[in-house]
């Protein structure tokens, strides 16, 4: 039998190299000057599906959605460390801005 850690995983933790795509949009779009440039973390979350293809949109929101389902029983401080260590300097103050990411046309 597979027992289910606090963190999320099956067998192990949830590691950051797990989420390639994720980290690259986190790094590239939700950085320390996205505000600047986008003015929210949904804009610049728009700005990354008109720049991305569809192949690279749908590997983040796939990406992001078994992230969500992997820690789905964290507290927002677990998920703005994970996000961190993804390489965003974007901090969500709840779940929901971390669900608000996903595309609006899945």
């Amino acid at each position: 039998m597979t027992r289910r850690r606090a963190d999320g995983g099956a067998s192990g933790k949830i590691k950051p190299e797990d989420f390639p795509a994720l980290a690259q949009f986190l790094g590239g779009y939700l950085h320390q000057d996205f505000l600047l440039d986008h003015e929210s973390a949904p804009a610049a979350a728009r700005s990354f599906r008109a720049d991305a293809s569809p192949d690279e949109a749908r590997a983040v929101d796939d990406e992001l959605d078994r992230l969500l389902a992997l820690t789905e029983r964290w507290t927002v401080t677990q998920i703005r460390r994970f996000l961190k260590a993804l390489g965003a300097s974007w901090l969500p103050s709840s779940r929901a801005d971390l669900e608000a990411l996903r595309s609006s046309n899945r």
